[in-house]
């Protein structure tokens, strides 16, 4: 991260929060700007270290509303969530082995995405 947006990032937090209230909330436009630039300061400000092993976690925020994949590895960083799956995890096996159609899927099947389809992930796990 740049020091100059680093500096941007510490301005908002401190006119975004009162440092005397530990309960109090950041204002609505700082978090507008911090939470599309946050996953510049997270080498900072995450310490991989403090854990042992990796994690991923799925993030859903709201106000804004936004889908986010946390990974703690070697680092700490974000990716953007593509798609959600819901399925038995049945059908979870037979699509790792190319067993699960990509047609009409009963309901208990579901994706949600803008543009990861259950035919892409299909295709991704052709079978052996």
């Amino acid at each position: 991260m740049s020091e100059s947006n680093a500096d941007h990032i510490i301005t908002v937090l401190r006119e975004g929060h009162d440092d005397l209230d530990a309960a109090a909330q950041l204002r609505p436009t700082a978090v507008e700007i911090l939470v599309d630039r946050m996953s510049e300061g997270l080498a900072f400000l995450g310490h991989a270290e403090a854990i042992d092993g990796s994690a991923m976690v799925g993030l859903h925020t709201t106000e804004p509303d936004c889908e986010l994949i946390l990974t703690v590895t070697d680092g700490v960083d974000l990716a953007d969530l593509d798609a959600t799956m819901w399925l038995p995890a049945e059908a979870w096996l037979r699509l790792l082995t190319g067993r699960l159609d990509a047609g009409p899927q009963p309901a208990t099947v579901v994706i949600e995405s803008d543009g990861v389809t259950l035919d892409d992930l299909c295709r991704v796990f052709p079978g052996f």
